[in-house]
């Protein structure tokens, strides 16, 4: 038996779905094409841009910058990043950089994401990449930035950050 609503609705009990379930207005934006920058310790916890809005649907938005992503609706969202681009110059191969989630501009449980380094050479390539779950709150906002950079130094060139609502 279908189950249809007009407007808003609210399922309670138990509920089993064989098949597949399509939601068309799932929450779920992506931003692509990393903005070209130089990093160093100048730029530890600043939001990294992005130039494009790939995928934009439902309760969520970006701000002006492409560097910060409102979710609109409380819920579990999977949130993926992938940061690379090449080091500068020989500088500090020990750096312990952290690619991190910032939420209203905090980082919560900063031991949860992971620490490397730019490389040991000029013009090594480096990618940067996490995937992890988080319970926001409606009108939370996300950021992602490196943080602990320290003796070294390269461009950031490519990338993507995606936020999608799970449940």
């Amino acid at each position: 038996m279908p189950i249809t609503f007009n407007g808003d609705g609210t399922i309670t009990g138990n509920t089993n779905i064989i098949g597949h379930l399509s939601v068309s207005a799932q929450p779920c934006l992506m931003l692509d094409d990393i903005v070209t920058e130089n990093m160093s310790s100048n730029d530890n916890d600043d939001p990294i841009r992005f130039t494009n809005t790939t995928i934009n649907v439902g309760a969520i938005s970006v701000n002006a910058a492409k560097s910060r992503i409102t979710v609109g609706i409380a819920g579990t969202y999977l949130v993926s990043v992938n940061i690379s681009g090449e080091k500068s110059g020989s500088g500090d191969n020990n750096d312990n950089i952290i690619t991190k989630l910032m939420v209203n501009g905090g980082t919560p449980n900063a031991n949860a994401y992971p620490h490397n380094t730019f490389g040991s050479d000029d013009d090594e390539e480096f990618s940067f990449t996490f995937v992890r779950p988080i319970v926001l709150a409606a009108n939370d906002y996300l950021e992602v930035a490196l943080s602990a950079i320290s003796g070294s130094s390269a461009q950031i060139q490519e990338g993507y950050f995606s936020v999608t609502r799970l449940h």
